[in-house]
């Protein structure tokens, strides 16, 4: 059986995550400049526990992160060419989250958004929601 991590290991794990092409922050930004993009953080994390199938708890806990990526402020550059910016990070962040070996199973979802709000400015990024497991 797998030990689960702590979720100070949990989070961790995300401050380190490696993207190619993308500056990681520890924490959300209090704001962005062009030289920090594009630019990924992690959000709160939540843990849960899930009804009790077997006398091991640690297969029915998971736990979840979320995630942004900024890539580039909504007013900057041509809708396409943003689009386009936004496509090619979430290649390379679905190589880094597949890279992932904290928990046996990680499942996630990417969604592409021109929402993300730092410091009054919104930008064209990513949106992440990974989940972790310990199952066999």
């Amino acid at each position: 059986m797998a030990t689960m991590p702590t979720n100070t290991a949990w989070v961790a794990a995300f401050q380190t995550l490696s993207v190619n092409g993308v500056k990681t922050l520890r924490t959300p930004p209090l704001s962005l400049g062009t030289a920090d993009l594009p630019a990924l953080w992690p959000e709160l994390p939540e843990v849960a526990l899930g009804r009790l199938l077997v006398s091991c708890t640690n297969e029915n806990k998971t736990r979840r992160m979320f995630l942004h990526l900024a890539v580039e402020p909504v007013g900057q550059n041509t809708q396409k060419g943003n689009y386009d910016k936004v496509v090619g990070y979430m290649d390379a962040l679905e190589t880094a989250l597949g890279a992932l070996t904290i928990m046996n199973r990680i499942e996630y979802s990417i969604a592409m958004v021109a929402d993300i709000l730092v410091a009054k400015t919104t930008y064209w990024g990513l949106r992440v929601d990974v989940t972790g497991q310990n199952v066999f």
